[in-house]
């Protein structure tokens, strides 16, 4: 199920040459005003997923961003995790 979620996901991406990009910066000099937010009861699987995220992004950017509940976000500039 989740190869085909991914498969589902991926493909019409591949076809998706004439949507208009935007720029989008989640880091710029070591800085971020991005935030992970979860859900106020999140699942194991979600609170693994942010922490990966956040795993991998840092190693990317040098940048730790971070992981908040829903309801203690307050932030304009989002990742969620979960529905």
């Amino acid at each position: 199920m989740k190869k085909l979620l991914v498969i589902l996901f991926i493909i019409p991406l591949l076809f998706a040459d004439n949507i208009p990009s935007r720029e989008l910066t989640i880091f710029d000099n070591g800085q971020s005003n991005y935030v992970i937010v979860t859900p106020v009861a999140a699942t194991q699987i979600e609170q693994k997923a942010a922490f990966k995220l956040q795993y991998y992004l840092r190693e990317m950017s040098g940048t730790k961003l971070k992981i908040v509940p829903e309801n203690k976000s307050g932030h304009t500039h989002n990742i969620y995790i979960g529905n």
